[in-house]
């Protein structure tokens, strides 16, 4: 189970929207114009957000209240499998198929962008029917619980919710808030 911090970015009747908080090193470092994620970070002007179904947090939970967000390790390793891997070895799959049916560049690459395009769809197919997984949905985190077991189980309801306070000083170079627990 992986535990990040997140700050309250909606809260509406479906559930709580929050934005991951970006802990890197981009804009506290000298190196920040010849970085390379420090480049790519400006490139997102809206970062993604990530849904959080109703739960005890309902009422408790305002805008720009900083919580601890689980999620599943599952959720990340079959996520990471799924998207990077389901796609290559279709492409691979089909490349070889191509190329052992009609033996030509042409007919390899072309099977090769339709595996491509392939892997790309059964991914999408994939994420929609694993779209009501409660196995796989992110939650906040009771304070305490830090850390679960392995055989945790798989739907993990907390009871309360833990807000995190933002200490008053800023960091010196980025500006950003610096939190704690």
């Amino acid at each position: 189970m992986s535990i990040e911090a997140a700050r309250v970015m909606r809260v509406d009747p479906e559930g709580v929207w929050v934005e991951g908080i970006d802990r890197s090193a981009c804009g506290s470092c000298a190196l920040r114009s010849g970085c390379g994620q420090g480049l790519l970070s400006g490139l997102w002007t809206n970062p993604p957000l990530l849904k959080i179904s109703r739960g005890p947090h309902d009422g408790v939970l305002t805008e720009g209240d900083i919580v601890r967000v689980a999620i599943p390790g599952a959720a990340l390793v079959c996520g990471a499998m799924l998207l990077y891997l389901l796609p290559l070895l279709c492409f691979l799959g089909m490349a070889l198929a191509g190329n052992l049916l009609f033996g030509t560049e042409s007919a390899t690459v072309l099977f090769a962008a339709g595996g491509l395009l392939l892997g790309g769809a059964l991914v999408r197919l994939v994420s929609i029917l694993q779209k009501n997984n409660e196995s796989l949905r992110p939650s906040i985190v009771v304070p305490g619980e830090d850390t679960l077991p392995a055989t945790a189980p798989a739907i993990f309801a907390p009871t309360t919710v833990a807000l995190m306070t933002p200490v008053a000083t800023k960091h010196p170079q980025s500006g950003r808030q610096r939190w704690v627990d």
